[in-house]
C-alpha cells in the first residue's frame, strides 16, 4: 500500500511534500514548547470564537513601533495602509511565483506562490511586531490561488468546475462578511491571545518570531493548501466529466460545511449579544458539539477533496492527506488550547459541558460521553 501512494505521488512530490512540512513544523514547536512546564500545543489557524472568543477591537489606529519595543503582554498597533501595502506585495510576490513554475503544474505553481506569500506576510508580521497580520490569510490565499487555477485552466468545463469555484468563494466570503476582519478599515490594536501567550513563554524575541514563522505562519499556510490541492487538480484539469451524481452528491457536503460553520458562528455572535460574559453557550448546534464551527470547516474541506474525488482528477491517496491533516490539527490541536482556555474563564460550568457535550461531531449529549 505504501509503495502504491509513493509511486502515485512521485510525478508531484509537493503532493506529499507539503503534508511532511506541516508535521515537521508542528513538531518543532511541540519540541520547543515540551522543554516549558506551561506547555500547550500550537495555536490553530484563523482563532476560534468558541464559547466568546476575544472582544472586537475598535477605534483608528496608529502605525506601530518595532517589534522589540512592545511589552510581551500587550499587542502592537499595526495601520490599515500597512496592512494593505502587505498584502498587495503578497500577491504580487505569489503571482510571480507562480508564473515563474507554471510549466512545473499546478500544485508546484501554486505551491511556490503560498511560500512567497507567505514570506511577505511574515515579513509583515515581523516588522510591525504582530503576527495577527497573518489572520485574514487564511480565506484569501485560496481565493488568490483558485483564480490562478482557473485562468491556467483555460476557464473551461462547465458546472463541474464552475460550481466548486462558487463554492469556494461563497466559503471565504462568508468569512468576510461574517467574521470581518477589522484590519481593513481601523488596522490592529490587538493580537490574538495564543499569540501574545507564547510571547509570554519564550521571552527571547528571535526565538519567538522563529516560533512564529513555523507555527502562526508557515503551518496554517501549507495546511490549507494541502487541502486545496484537489481543487488544484480539478480546475486545471483539460478534461472533466460533466456533473454526474457523485459530484452533486460531492457539492452537497461542501455546503453543508459552509452552512454548519455559519449557522455556528451566527448562534454564537447572538449568545454573545445577549448574556454576560463567563455564560456558556450550550443551546442550538451547541448543545451538541463543544465546536461544532471546527466541525463545520473540517467538513468543508472534506467537500473540497470529495469534489476532486468525484470528478476523477484524485487519483492518489495523497490528495486526501490535506483533508485528513486539517482535520486532526483543529481536533487534537485547536479544540484542547479553547477548552483549556474555557475552563479557566468558565470554571465549573464549562467542566459540566466537558462530561456532556461531545468535543467536535455533533450528537445527541447521551451518547456524547463515548465519543467526546
Amino acid at each position: 500500500m505504501l509503495s502504491q501512494l509513493l509511486n502515485a505521488a512521485g510525478d508531484n512530490p509537493a503532493v506529499w511534500i507539503v503534508p511532511s512540512c506541516v508535521a515537521l513544523c508542528t513538531a518543532l514547536d511541540y519540541s520547543l514548547l515540551s522543554r516549558r512546564p506551561d506547555h500547550t500545543p500550537p495555536p490553530s489557524p484563523g482563532g476560534d470564537p468558541s464559547q466568546g472568543g476575544e472582544d472586537l477591537p475598535s477605534p483608528p489606529h496608529t502605525p506601530s513601533s518595532k517589534a522589540t519595543s512592545v511589552p510581551a503582554n500587550k499587542a502592537a498597533v499595526v495601520s490599515t495602509r500597512f496592512i494593505l501595502a502587505t498584502y498587495g506585495a503578497a500577491i504580487g510576490a505569489g503571482a510571480w511565483a507562480a508564473h515563474c513554475l507554471q510549466s512545473q503544474g499546478a500544485v508546484t505553481s501554486g505551491l511556490a506562490a503560498t511560500l512567497a506569500s507567505t514570506a511577505v506576510v511574515y515579513a509583515g508580521s515581523l516588522t510591525s511586531g504582530n503576527s495577527s497580520v497573518f489572520d485574514p490569510y487564511w480565506c484569501l490565499m485560496p481565493q488568490g490561488l483558485s483564480v490562478w487555477w482557473w485562468v491556467t485552466g483555460g476557464a473551461t468545463g462547465g458546472a463541474s468546475k464552475a460550481v466548486p469555484m462558487a463554492l469556494l468563494w461563497a466559503w471565504a466570503t462568508r468569512f468576510h462578511i461574517m467574521l470581518p476582519w477589522p484590519g481593513w478599515s481601523t488596522g490592529l490594536d490587538h493580537e490574538d491571545f495564543r499569540y501574545l501567550d507564547f510571547k509570554k513563554k519564550i521571552p527571547s524575541t528571535p526565538a519567538y518570531w522563529a516560533f512564529s514563522l513555523s507555527s502562526f505562519h508557515l503551518t496554517p499556510a501549507l495546511l490549507v493548501f494541502a487541502a486545496s490541492i484537489p481543487l488544484a487538480r480539478l480546475l486545471t484539469s483539460p478534461s472533466v466529466p460533466p456533473a454526474g451524481r457523485l459530484q452533486v452528491i460531492s457539492w452537497g457536503v461542501a455546503c453543508a460545511g459552509i452552512a454548519v460553520e455559519a449557522v455556528a458562528d451566527e448562534q454564537l455572535r447572538r449568545f454573545k449579544d445577549t448574556h454576560r460574559a463567563g455564560e456558556v453557550m450550550c443551546s442550538g448546534l451547541w448543545r451538541y458539539s463543544r465546536h461544532p464551527n471546527y466541525f463545520g470547516e473540517c467538513l468543508w474541506w472534506l467537500g473540497v477533496y470529495c469534489m476532486g474525488s468525484a470528478a476523477g482528477v484524485c487519483a492518489s491517496g495523497w490528495d486526501a492527506a490535506g483533508c485528513l491533516t486539517m482535520y486532526a490539527f483543529f481536533r487534537f490541536a485547536s479544540l484542547p488550547i479553547m477548552d483549556e482556555r474555557n475552563v479557566k474563564r468558565r470554571g465549573a460550568r464549562y467542566r459540566k459541558l466537558l462530561r456532556t457535550t461531545s468535543a467536535f461531531v455533533p450528537m445527541p449529549p447521551l451518547l456524547d460521553a463515548v465519543w467526546a
